[in-house]
């Protein structure tokens, strides 16, 4: 019997230090490599934002705001909020009923004495602008803001259909101008035929036009499918230069059928 209870203290034994062993090193493990966090510090922010339209005069809509964790809620008929250390805050202010246009702003940082400047143009080209957008046209309208730190912005536009025409509305899409290279571009675009709302987002704020794909229409893309901007030149069969222009793209009825067609990437070595 005392070679039994031996055996059996001698295993006891071993099974605690071996015990001690692994929890030592787990420990060290923990010390020297400590564990991947599974999600980033939050960022809190505060400020104010006055939601306007290019006149200065206010807009009231409803204002959402929302954080990690928490729910504003929506006050409706109002054109200021203000926010205190609010965690991942997203601002969300809803004009449609007055500018067509809603916002959702992902907040970066501190925005004390925000404004944001909102305005619906209807058909009419902005001042200041002097191209259309590509193919057809339906509104153009103005999101810019003053002091506000964002890292992305939704820009929800609400058509009708006397502004759509006969146009298709499966072909819609929101096109970004860059006042800096004086051009328009296309972007990537969600279109709600329910509601008639197209969405789209952005990290810069500008113009930006509601436009329908025209029938016959000639883009010209990269090999990402993003339109490209070009130098373009028709000729007739005498090889006499007929028109010339720098467009992303172009409709075939605009070029008679005598008519020869060439484009001229502005980057010549962008294609390899």
């Amino acid at each position: 019997m005392s070679v039994l209870r031996d055996k059996t203290g001698h295993a006891n034994i071993r099974h605690v230090i071996l015990t001690f062993i692994i929890l030592s090193g787990l420990a060290a493990a923990f010390l020297y490599y400590p564990p991947i966090p599974t999600r980033t510090a939050e960022e809190l922010t505060q400020g104010d934002i006055t939601f306007t339209d290019s006149a200065g005069n206010p807009i009231s809509g409803a204002i959402g705001l929302s954080g990690s964790g928490i729910s504003g809620g929506y006050k409706e008929n109002v054109n200021f909020i203000k926010w205190e250390r609010v965690p991942n805050g997203m601002i969300y202010f809803d004009a449609l009923g007055i500018k067509n246009v809603s916002v959702k702003f992902r907040l970066a940082g501190d925005s004390r004495n925000s404004n944001v400047i909102i305005e619906n143009y209807g058909a009419s080209l902005p001042k200041d602008i002097n191209e259309h957008a590509p193919g057809a046209p339906v509104k153009y309208v103005l999101v810019s803001a003053f002091n506000l730190s964002f890292v992305e912005a939704e820009i929800s536009i609400q058509y009708n259909a006397s502004e759509l025409g006969d146009s298709d509305e499966n072909s819609l899409s929101i096109y970004h101008y860059d006042s800096a290279a004086k051009e328009w571009g296309r972007l990537k675009t969600r279109v709600d035929t329910k509601d008639n709302i197209i969405t789209a987002s952005v990290d810069s704020l500008s113009i930006f036009a509601v436009s329908a794909r025209r029938p016959g229409q000639i883009d010209i893309r990269d090999t990402r499918s993003n339109q490209v901007r070009s130098d373009f030149k028709t000729y007739d069969d005498a090889r006499n230069l007929k028109k010339s222009g720098r467009s992303n793209s172009l409709v075939a009825q605009d070029i008679p059928p005598e008519e020869s067609l060439k484009w001229m990437p502005l980057h010549p070595g962008m294609w390899g």
